[in-house]
């Protein structure tokens, strides 16, 4: 059992149900046992402001006594509001908050009621503010019981201490005696969706409310989802960040658009060809993959090392461009050749696609530097080349490693048609089949 420790920990609590509900009184008393609790919460009801503020407004704030709180305050706006206010009004008073603690919300906050929340809505802006958050939720809009939430409590500061201060923890308990609740279960959000409707104010033709609505659940839900795993009388963590940003649809759309691709040919020189393994075989692909690069419109460049000694590129691959710049390095990773650097970060392209030679020398090394710098880096395995098997296979696994998306040149042109409808398709098929 834990034992409960005063510890030298500051928390911002605020809510969204408003300073005199049953919820934030509760948290602050059981915060204040193991930690120093300054209160920030709304004059008033303010659920669904999800991160509202009142950026035209103006703000009332009101002193109050909460048992256990170090100081409390009322401010007449919304959950934002009272983080903004109160953080800055700590600092001004050299108190640093360690947590924005936001609760006990009377409801879940499940699925697509993040969105909505102001419980949530605070605790993440208060990791905008570089402050790690934690929002508290118990089921019903009159909860009888809080003892389970509040027990978690010491465990969500130890754990959201552990994490970037980006990722917020939403919390969420069934309204169950502790000893019915089945335990903690640490999942994603879930799917559900709340439907509503609006309807006219009687008598007011121009005014409409919401009126009451259901929650829509799809036939089988995942046990890994918040949703279903309170249903089945589970308490959940989710980790949820402000990053918006869809990561399989972004490569997806990356993938679509070849603007931002640029094609690297490394050191396909006159004197380096001849010795690696299967030279004809590895500049027939080359040279295929140099025309289709062509047929879609890609910047190329071609890198040669120490041409006076080495030779220049060899002829089959000029040919096969008609467009296309050129690097002269001594160096075996092309950044470290004059002015490259530059140029790569003047580019819009943050995908690079390599054929080269040697893989587990000049390949190897400007793969790693582009990695390095942000870059998304495709190494296409049937254009590059070594002179033993043993040192490609290394470099190979080396890259994939690394991070560099391991691929043939055929599976990539296809996939960047996408479609047999791309202009280019008719061409490259021809290019292929030869």
């Amino acid at each position: 059992m834990y034992r409960w420790r005063k510890s030298m920990y500051n928390v911002l609590v605020t809510n969204d149900d408003g300073i005199d509900a049953a919820g934030i009184r509760q948290l602050v008393f059981t915060l204040s046992l193991t930690t120093q609790v300054y209160v920030f919460a709304p004059k008033e009801q303010q659920s669904a402001k999800s991160q509202a503020m009142s950026a035209q407004g103006q703000l009332s704030v009101e002193s109050r006594s909460i048992r256990g709180a170090e100081e409390a305050y009322a401010v007449g706006g919304t959950p934002v509001d009272c983080v903004k206010f109160g953080l800055q009004t700590m600092a001004e008073k050299g108190v640093s908050i360690d947590y924005v603690i936001s609760g006990i919300n009377m409801g879940l906050n499940l699925g697509a009621d993040i969105h909505y929340s102001g419980t949530v809505g605070a605790a993440m802006e208060g990791a905008i503010s570089g402050v790690r958050g934690i929002a508290l939720s118990v089921e019903h809009y009159q909860p009888d019981y809080y003892e389970y939430i509040c027990g978690m409590i010491p465990e969500l500061l130890q754990m959201s201490g552990e994490l970037d201060s980006s990722v917020v923890l939403n919390v969420n308990a069934p309204d169950l005696p502790a000893w019915k609740i089945k335990g903690t279960k640490i999942v994603k959000c879930g799917p559900k969706r709340f439907k509503d409707s609006l309807i006219p104010v009687e008598e007011e033709e121009s005014l409409y409310r919401y009126a009451g609505g259901h929650y829509e659940l799809p036939e089988e839900e995942p046990e890994d989802e918040d949703v279903a795993a309170c249903a089945d009388g589970y308490a959940t963590i989710t980790p949820l960040r402000m990053d918006y940003t869809d990561g399989a649809a972004l490569r997806t759309m990356q993938r679509m658009t070849n603007d931002n691709a640029l094609c690297l040919f490394i050191d396909f020189q006159e004197r380096l060809v001849p010795a690696m393994r299967k030279p004809k075989d590895l500049m027939k692909n080359v040279t295929k993959w140099a025309r289709c690069a062509e047929a879609l419109r890609l910047p190329v460049l071609l890198s040669q090392q120490y041409t006076r000694g080495l030779g220049a590129t060899v002829p089959e691959l000029r040919e096969a461009l008609h467009e296309y710049s050129k690097l002269e390095k001594l160096s075996f990773s092309c950044f470290e050749a004059p002015g490259f650097e530059e140029e790569m970060e003047s580019m819009t392209a943050k995908h690079v696609i390599i054929a080269g030679i040697e893989a587990h020398i000049c390949v190897l090394q400007t793969a790693m530097d582009f990695l390095e710098r942000g870059f998304r880096v495709t190494i296409l395995k049937d254009c590059c080349g070594a002179r033993k098997k043993g040192d490609f296979d290394t470099a190979i696994r080396e890259l994939e490693k690394a991070g560099c998306r391991i691929t043939t040149y055929e599976t990539l042109v296809y996939q960047m048609m996408r479609s047999s409808r791309h202009t280019a398709f008719r061409r490259i098929s021809e290019i292929v089949k030869e």
